[in-house]
């Protein structure tokens, strides 16, 4: 009996299945038939959804700008870091502080109506929820560095790489500024975030500035060494008229040496780290194991002599 009430069941969840991606198809050709027959409705819905971003993007920027620090000093670092973190907009500042603010307050705000309606009866929830929106608020800028190093290890890590392309292409019969520009058209999929700032290092070059300038410029974008060590190499090579294939060449060899030897440090520190975990959850677990028959025997003998 409950043999057949499992096949009836699965057969049942299988033409359930199946029923549901047929017709789901189906009404996938009907929706796309209507949006033929009437182009005017989709292409007003693009139009209401784009002037609700244009308004979004518009009204958090007005928000921010009573946030904005007065202080230079303090105004000027919170742009610093959001430069690092890859936020180029001018109104990233106000974005980010209208952003972080109204975040915040989110899980105080319904902490406050769940308590007035009656769903939370104590006190404590709402503490509690006033609790996380201040831990978001701490956690947001802690998620501001963690981007910030995010994007500095995936550019140490995709630079050798490009070095060694644009190697390449300069062996071939390039010049510089031409390597880096295909270098960086087939950049795109691979490293797409190395892709784009150098992108901006193209233009920089269009408007007049020199590679090692526009580098340069690239490495306070990003806070790496690496670029800033990278513009010094270039303008040296050009002023003193050294082999550029050559000395771009053993800068990368000098990269790959220095992210062999960060992954050493990496790892050496790991095996440190490990131990802090294995103290505190697995040892507690056998010493239980070892140690606890023993105590269940002294116990009773202990509780034997006691009667006797």
């Amino acid at each position: 009996m409950i043999r057949l009430i499992l096949l009836a069941a699965a057969i049942a969840s299988l033409t359930t299945t199946i029923a549901h991606f047929v017709l789901g198809r189906r009404q996938d050709r009907i929706r796309r038939r209507v949006q033929e027959l009437h182009p005017e409705r989709e292409q007003s819905q693009r139009e209401m959804i784009a002037l609700f971003n244009q308004m979004v993007r518009s009204t958090i920027p007005r928000m921010g700008e009573t946030l904005v620090p007065s202080n230079t000093e303090e105004r000027s670092r919170l742009a610093t870091r959001l430069l690092h973190a890859g936020y180029y907009s001018p109104n990233a500042v106000p974005i980010y502080l209208a952003t972080r603010l109204a975040i915040s307050l989110l899980p105080a705000f319904i902490g406050a109506i769940l308590f007035f309606s009656g769903v939370f009866v104590t006190k404590r929830a709402l503490t509690n929820s006033m609790a996380l929106s201040l831990l978001v608020f701490i956690g947001s800028g802690h998620w501001l560095d963690n981007r910030k190093q995010a994007r500095q290890l995936s550019l140490r890590h995709s630079l050798p790489d490009t070095i060694d392309l644009i190697v390449i292409c300069m062996s071939g019969g390039l010049s510089l500024n031409a390597a880096l520009q295909r270098v960086t058209d087939e950049l795109v999929t691979a490293h797409p975030m190395l892709a784009r700032e150098l992108r901006i290092v193209e233009r920089e070059m269009q408007l007049g500035s020199s590679l090692p300038e526009a580098l340069l410029r690239f490495s306070r974008r990003t806070d790496l060494v690496e670029l800033r060590n990278l513009s010094a190499v270039i303008n040296l090579a050009e002023r003193y008229g050294s082999s550029m294939c050559r000395t771009l060449e053993s800068f990368s060899a000098d990269l790959r040496i220095k992210r062999k030897q960060s992954a050493e440090k990496a790892a050496r520190k790991a095996a440190i780290k490990v131990m802090i975990p294995t103290l505190l959850f697995i040892f507690p677990a056998i010493f239980v194991v070892i140690l606890g028959p023993a105590v269940v025997h002294i116990y009773e003998i202990l509780h034997s002599l006691t009667q006797t």
